[in-house]
């Protein structure tokens, strides 16, 4: 796996791995201290648990689009004071599969995100 437009963003590895697998291969990376920072795209039990579990003392896990966890792990981060942040995708005129979905969630009557509205009503922004 080549990391292409990833390392325009700061990435220096991928890791295939999953689970405990996973978590041995980012610790190998690291000289087994863990990431600084760990991006979570999936939004599984599993993959936040292995984020959180890759991430170094003191790191950062980013949590990308909608979660489909029910409860947090907070035993993965609070002994290793990790922190989590996260939200929805950026969205505008360059993304148009998420300019789509704000305007049909409108349509369906669903509740757009803020950040995907202020988007897909200014063209475009910040």
């Amino acid at each position: 796996m080549a990391l292409g437009p990833m390392q325009h963003f700061g990435a220096t590895d991928i890791v295939a791995e999953r689970g405990d697998a996973g978590v041995e291969a980012v610790k190998e990376l690291t000289g087994g201290v863990g990431a600084d920072a760990v991006l979570e795209c999936v939004g599984t039990d599993e993959s936040v648990v292995q984020a959180l579990r890759s991430a170094r003392p003191g790191g950062m896990v980013g949590w990308v689009g909608v979660p489909h966890v029910a409860d947090i792990p907070q035993a993965h981060m609070f002994w290793k004071n990790v922190g989590l942040r996260g939200g929805p995708p950026r969205c505008g005129p360059t993304s148009p599969t998420c300019s789509s979905a704000c305007g049909s969630a409108s349509s369906a009557g669903s509740t757009r995100t803020p950040r995907c509205t202020a988007h897909a009503r200014a063209g475009g922004g910040s």
